[in-house]
């Protein structure tokens, strides 16, 4: 063999060599770039599901809160609706002749067995007098005699009864607030009956 065919032999090897070499190369980046392609698409994917579980998340989150404050809103709708009632009821029970007023307040004291004195409302002061209560003791025991106070209470209607030893609020923001706690609930479903909130 001639020097020339050695070389040309050993030159046609190695270029086979160097082009399978290349060959199982670009195969492998081949393989490794399917494979980071594949692992990334799959990152991506679970990171997605997550982005998308977070937002879900994040989404029943502020539906809740936005559900919670639309009904506090109601709530607090409903109760000055409420409130405005038992206002109303206090300004005509304020309201009312002289002679029906009196006699409300006749009875309620009536019902008190207590001796005392009596705080009214200035505007009351023309209608509850010292008259009045002094026709009141008429029926009532001595030990249990009211006497009416120059002093008067910050109260819109009704009275407030001292005692030694204790006192009862009968004004009618009291005698309001009281049966707003008993009968809110009853009022509220009659006055939010239909509604749907």
């Amino acid at each position: 063999m001639s020097l020339e065919r050695i070389t040309k032999s050993i030159l046609d090897d190695a270029e086979k060599e160097a082009a399978r070499i290349l060959h199982a190369a670009q195969a492998a980046i081949q393989r490794k770039i399917a494979s980071v392609r594949e692992e990334l698409k799959k990152n991506l994917t679970e990171r997605l599901k997550d982005v998308e579980a977070e937002l879900e998340e994040k989404k029943a989150i502020e539906l809740s809160n936005l559900r919670t404050s639309y009904r506090q809103q109601i709530l607090e709708i409903k109760n000055t609706v409420i409130d405005d009632v038992f206002k109303r009821a206090v300004q005509q029970i304020v309201s009312l002749s002289d002679e029906r007023y009196l006699s409300i307040i006749e009875k309620w004291l009536q019902a008190i067995s207590t001796a005392g004195q009596i705080f009214i409302s200035s505007k009351d002061s023309k209608r509850i007098t010292y008259e009045f209560i002094s026709r009141i003791n008429q029926s009532r025991k001595e030990s249990s005699s009211l006497s009416l106070s120059k002093d008067f209470a910050n109260i819109s209607g009704g009275f407030m009864l001292k005692t030694e030893k204790f006192e009862i609020d009968h004004s009618l923001e009291a005698i309001s607030l009281n049966l707003r706690e008993r009968l809110g609930p009853k009022i509220a479903k009659e006055l939010f009956r239909e509604q749907t909130w």
